[in-house]
This record gives C-alpha cells, sequence and structure tokens, in this order.
C-alpha cells in the first residue's frame, strides 16, 4: 500500500493529474556501476581561465541549477585543451560533484557540442533501457544517496568520493512508468517551490513599499 502522503500529494494542485502507478512487489536494486559507464571530467591543469574567444565549453559546479539543470548560458570557453571522444559530455549524460560534501547531480538535456565537464565531475552515462538519467539524478540528490556518499567520502582537506564508491552506490529500479512519473512529479514539486519564493519576493517588496508610504 502506497505512503498517505503520497497519495496527498497525488490529490491536489500542481500533482492532480500525475498519480504514481502501483507499484510492484519487490523492487529490483543494482549497484550503479552495472547501469553506467563512470568516468572523470576533463583533467584540467591550473585554474581554468575564461577565453572569449575559446571553442570549447566547461561545465562547472556554478553552472548547476537547483533541480538538477545546468545553465548553459554562463559556460566559461576555454583554448589550447585536448579533449578525447570520452571527455566530451552530450545528451543524457548525468554529472555529480565528486569533491566537498555537497555531492549534487545534473543531467544534460540536450546536445552539447564540443563541451566537457570540469574534473571535480564525475560523468555517468546510464544504460537508458533500465534507469532514466532524470531518475538518477532525483535519487543522487536524496538523502539516502547523500548519506551513502558522506560515509563513505576519503578524508582530506576537501572530501573526495572515488569511482569506486559512485560505481557501489545501490539503485532501486521500479519500472520505466514509475521512474518517469517520479521524475516529472519531482519536476512539478521544483516548479512549486520556485513560485512560492518569487510569491514571497514580490509579498515582501509590496508590504515594504506600502510601509515606506506610512512615513510620506
Amino acid at each position: 500500500m502506497r505512503n498517505n502522503s503520497i497519495q496527498h500529494l497525488e490529490g491536489s494542485g500542481p500533482f492532480e493529474h500525475h498519480s504514481i502507478p502501483s507499484r510492484p512487489d519487490g523492487i529490483e536494486s543494482a549497484p550503479l556501476g552495472e547501469l553506467a559507464i563512470i568516468r572523470s571530467g576533463y583533467p584540467f591543469r591550473g585554474k581554468i581561465q575564461h577565453d572569449p574567444e575559446g571553442t570549447w565549453g566547461v561545465v562547472q559546479m556554478r553552472d548547476i541549477v537547483a533541480g538538477g539543470g545546468i545553465r548553459r548560458d554562463v559556460l566559461t570557453h576555454v583554448s589550447g585543451i585536448r579533449p578525447k571522444v570520452g571527455h566530451l559530455i552530450g545528451d543524457g549524460d548525468v554529472l555529480i560533484m565528486a569533491r566537498g560534501t555537497n555531492n549534487l547531480a545534473a543531467v544534460i538535456k540536450g546536445q552539447m557540442p564540443r563541451t566537457v565537464a570540469a574534473n571535480y565531475f564525475m560523468v555517468l552515462r546510464v544504460n537508458q533501457s533500465r534507469v532514466l538519467p532524470e531518475y538518477l539524478s532525483w535519487y543522487i540528490n536524496q538523502s539516502t544517496a547523500r548519506n551513502y556518499f558522506q560515509r563513505h567520502q576519503l578524508s582530506s582537506t576537501v572530501p573526495i568520493i572515488t569511482t569506486e564508491t559512485v560505481s557501489g552506490l545501490m539503485l532501486p529500479l521500479p519500472p520505466i512508468v514509475i521512474q518517469r512519473h517520479i521524475v516529472r512529479i519531482s519536476q512539478l514539486l521544483n516548479r512549486e517551490r520556485h513560485l512560492m519564493e518569487e510569491l514571497a519576493k514580490k509579498r515582501a517588496q509590496l508590504l515594504e513599499v506600502l510601509l515606506l508610504n506610512q512615513l510620506r
């Protein structure tokens, strides 16, 4: 029987028409290493410097946005690098921060020609017949996966997770239709959160104007 909180979400607001199908008993799980090719970002030497004439785009930590997306309009561009084919990122790749305490994930949506990820990312190319990239990104951003990464971080000045650790993450594998519904509801939740934040900001601005008018 499904959790009552999920049933509540399904029957109200933006979730009304996006109910999750009843899940089958005994959902399969598999280590991520069996579901994806895992590789490191491009091995830059030294600081990444923007070159207005650069012909290679670089995805960095600052380009990751809430909800697991990428800001394409502000990418740093560089020159003088020679990426191999395996360094190039493309549609459906999942990026995960391998350094620091916040191991966020994001999905590349659409083609990104001549673009690489910075070396503090791991790039996951999944078997999409078994797992949706958006579902994987969503799961990595949940507390279960984040707690797993924190338990297995290598202690150093900047905590690091290894390829072995990422490969060992156990990923629940509901049917694709359920993965798709989970992703859709997560997207709606993120949109609702964004709209509520914007509404709160507008109300605060209006209140400020009203209060200042009382002083005139």
